[in-house]
């Protein structure tokens, strides 16, 4: 293995594919801050930085690994060099696990220098991660089933609805829980539940999006409850805002309920819960998707550690993807396995904002329907992939938690490549060498 990924290694860099990788990633970090434009607040400009530069450079990375790879031994097997690899069942694997840790190092080398550049460079200096906590909310799929009920209940639902195998309109309806809106009428209150160990957590925050029935811009007054701690909203725009928690903000504010007479959105009970109380004190009704749009901030990590994470969770990604490029490259042509990658690739990345958008597959042609299920079954497949948000996590101050990181880390960097390898080796040993005429 030693030798096989020298060999590949002096190959990349003789090939100028190492030198040319790290060319195009200097060129992102320099002309793309340019190309930027933010709202004009410090952590608009932080985050916007961060996605473009590191976002656009883990891109280019990325798809120029993957293609790469998807042409590795094709070209290998047409210039006749793979004889070696095939000779013993043991080192056609090995072979390839020293290309693709090749491939690996070439990739590592190009997000630890976009990764120095973004730490030394970004606006504002290195602001320190939070955690995000969300409020304990019923599974999509429960919360389908009550919707379900209330549908089935209501005389003006539509036939169709009526009609509909139960299983497809339950995935529907969790598949949209994520945008379902709450609405809070004037003097309404309506209650979160959050872990009870955040209660006695210092220096929280509450980070928060509203919007108005048509997202007109509309004065916004609220007063959020929490353990000991308040925070007062005010804005005449329907941005995000975040503000800290304080003991000071509960003085004199008697209207703020504490307990439950009001509405719950979500939730269980529990001694491990405790409960968070918005009160609209405007005029006009808001509406937030508690999936999405609410989140309590607590003091986690420092900048430099969090975006370490997110380099290594988008190497593993990478991994994954010279994995299967190489996968490719044993069983097919080098322009079939380039052109099926790049479909494939396109497909991982657009499926998410596809199911979202795609029209209600109860009213859809028999055409889109069918495409809508092979998108949601790439989906599905590519999940451990496609749902690793590194770079967002790092732009929004989002602490990436160690659970996730490093289930992302073993199914993408260890777990799916040696499985691809694997199979690649067992394609490249029995795939019939070309003649040497």
């Amino acid at each position: 293995m030693r030798t096989a990924f020298l060999l590949a290694w002096r190959t990349l860099v003789r090939g100028r594919f190492v030198p040319l990788l790290l060319l195009a990633v200097a060129l992102v970090a320099v002309f793309v801050p340019g190309l930027v434009r933010t709202d004009g607040s410090a952590a608009g400009e932080r985050e916007m930085y961060v996605r473009a530069v590191l976002g656009g450079a883990a891109v280019v990375v990325s798809l120029a690994v993957m293609c790469a790879a998807s042409g590795h031994v094709a070209r290998e097997r047409e210039e006749h060099r793979l004889a070696l690899a095939a000779v013993r069942p043991a080192s056609a694997f090995r072979a390839l696990a020293g290309v693709w840790l090749a491939y690996l190092a070439a990739a590592a080398a190009a997000l630890c220098a976009i990764g120095v550049f973004v730490y030394a460079r970004v606006p504002g200096g290195a602001v320190p991660c939070r955690h995000h906590i969300a409020p304990v909310m019923p599974s999509p799929m429960a919360a389908a089933r009550v919707a379900l009920e209330k549908y089935l209940a209501d005389p003006s639902t539509p036939e169709a609805v009526r009609k509909a195998p139960r299983g497809v309109v339950l995935a529907l309806l969790a598949s949209k829980e994520s945008d379902r809106y709450d609405p809070i009428p004037p003097k309404a209150s309506v209650q979160w539940r959050f872990p009870a160990e955040l209660s006695a957590t210092t220096n929280l925050s509450l980070r928060v999006r509203f919007a108005t029935q048509f997202e007109m811009r509309a004065p916004l007054c609220g007063e959020f409850a929490f353990g000991a701690s308040c925070a007062v909203l005010s804005n005449n725009t329907q941005a995000v805002l975040e503000v800290p928690l304080s003991m000071a903000a509960c003085k004199d504010r008697p209207s703020m309920p504490r307990n439950g007479d009001s509405k719950t959105s979500g939730g269980k009970e529990g001694g491990d819960l405790a409960t968070a109380v918005f009160t609209n004190t405007g005029a006009e009704t808001v509406m937030l998707r508690p999936r999405r749009d609410i989140f309590l901030l607590a003091p986690a990590d420092s900048f430099a550690a969090n975006l370490l994470r997110a380099l290594a969770q988008t190497l593993a990604g990478i991994a994954l993807a010279a994995a299967f490029g190489l996968f490719l490259s044993s069983a097919v042509s080098r322009p079939v396995a380039v052109f099926t990658a790049l479909v494939l690739a396109m497909v991982i990345f657009m499926a998410p904002s596809v199911i979202e958008q795609f029209p209600d597959e109860l009213d859809a042609p028999a055409g889109d329907r069918l495409g809508l299920a092979l998108t949601r079954a790439v989906y599905s497949l590519t999940a451990p992939l496609s749902e690793a948000t590194p770079i967002a996590d790092v732009a929004e101050d989002r602490c990436i938690e160690w659970a996730p990181f490093m289930r992302a880390v073993l199914i993408n960097g260890v777990v799916m490549p040696v499985a691809f390898l694997l199979a690649a080796a067992f394609v490249m040993r029995r795939k019939t060498l070309p003649d040497r005429a």
